[in-house]
C-alpha cells in the first residue's frame, strides 16, 4: 500500500548527512518502494536560513545540497499553498516554531504523514511516524 510522508526538516538533514540518528521504523517508511516521500520547500528554506545563520553545518556546499534536494533526488517538492498558509491560522500555538508549525499545516491539508522525532509535533492533529 502507498503511503505519502512529508519529511520533517531534521529527518531531511540526517538524511542529507548519512546520519543514523533516523528510527528504525522511519528507516522503514523512508526505504519502502512504494511510499512517496515529499520535502516541503519549507524545510528547504529553514536548512538555507539557518546554515547562513551558522546554525547548521553541513557537509556538501549549501547551494549543492540545495540542489539535491531541489533537482537530483527522488522526492516530490511540496509547495506553499495559499490553502495550507490559511490552515496555518487555525493551528493552536502548541509549537512555537514557525518552520514545524508550517509543516503540520501543509500535512493537515494534504492528507500526508509526518516523518519526525519531534515531540512538539505530535501534540497536533496530523499522523506522525517515527
Amino acid at each position: 500500500m502507498n503511503h505519502s510522508f512529508l519529511l520533517d526538516t531534521s529527518v531531511l538533514i540526517w538524511i542529507l548527512e548519512g546520519s543514523s540518528r533516523i528510527s528504525a521504523r522511519a528507516t522503514r517508511a523512508l526505504f519502502h518502494p512504494s511510499n512517496t516521500l515529499i520535502v516541503s520547500v519549507v524545510s528547504v528554506w529553514e536548512i538555507i536560513l539557518k546554515h547562513q545563520a551558522r546554525k547548521l553545518e553541513l557537509s556538501t556546499p549549501l547551494g549543492a545540497a540545495v540542489d539535491l534536494i531541489m533537482h537530483d533526488s527522488p522526492w516530490t517538492i511540496l509547495p506553499l499553498s495559499t490553502d495550507a498558509l490559511r490552515r496555518l491560522t487555525e493551528l493552536p500555538l502548541l509549537h512555537k516554531d514557525p518552520f514545524d508549525r508550517m509543516l503540520v499545516a501543509q500535512a493537515q491539508h494534504d492528507g500526508l504523514t509526518i516523518i519526525t522525532p519531534d515531540v512538539h509535533i505530535r501534540k497536533y492533529s496530523v499522523p506522525t511516524l517515527w
